[in-house]
């Protein structure tokens, strides 16, 4: 009476995880318990929108770890090369991984099937662009009208991030000491492996903008 059929995929995650007390049998809740972990907002913001490009390329279906192939990455990335650059792309293919590392790590997902073995992340190497001396002499010497404050403001901040030899933004925002004429931080990008202060002397023309 009672119908007993399986699916190949069913077999296939029954014998992975037979003797195994899994909780969570699938990509998609792995992902989700990952995301759920993820303390840094604009982090957990970038692997949200990769989970979002995975169900709209799945329709809407549960993912599971082996449905996330070579060949499943490989046509992801034809997919995604329509609407978007090879660094792009290369984010949420990492992004893919760092989870399917975690899942192995904590033994949901079995190491055969991490599909990254076969499948190399692309990158382009950007040119990086050079600011003239001359326009930097301008930069320098522009004078801001009374309705142009929020200008000026954005001139300085590029002005400190020079000066304090290519800060982040996000580190330049969070200054809070100034110790024997340097500033003190820890940068966020590498806080949670480097704690070590960096430490820069604060030069007069940077002073002058602080003040």
């Amino acid at each position: 009476g009672k119908d007993t059929s399986m699916s190949v995929t069913d077999i296939k995650k029954y014998l992975l995880s037979y003797g195994k007390q899994r909780t969570i049998d699938s990509f998609s809740e792995y992902y989700n318990s990952y995301l759920e972990k993820i303390p840094n907002e604009k982090s957990k913001y970038l692997y949200s929108y990769t989970f979002n490009l995975l169900n709209d390329y799945f329709k809407g279906e549960t993912i599971y770890f082996e449905n996330i192939n070579v060949g499943t990455l490989r046509n992801l990335d034809d997919t995604w090369a329509k609407t978007m650059g090879i660094n792009t792309r290369g984010i949420h293919f990492r992004n893919i991984r760092a989870v399917f590392n975690r899942a192995i790590d904590d033994e949901i997902c079995p190491q055969e099937l991490y599909p990254f073995r076969k499948f190399k992340i692309k990158a382009a190497e950007k040119e990086k662009e050079f600011l003239p001396v001359e326009s930097f002499r301008k930069l320098l010497e522009l004078k801001f009208t009374k309705n142009e404050k929020t200008l000026e403001m954005a001139r300085d901040i590029f002005l400190l991030s020079f000066y304090f030899c290519g800060i982040n933004p996000i580190d330049l925002f969070n200054l809070t000491e100034i110790k024997n004429n340097r500033i003190i931080f820890v940068r966020q990008k590498t806080s949670g492996k480097v704690t070590t202060p960096i430490k820069i002397s604060i030069q007069p023309e940077a002073m002058a903008l602080i003040e």
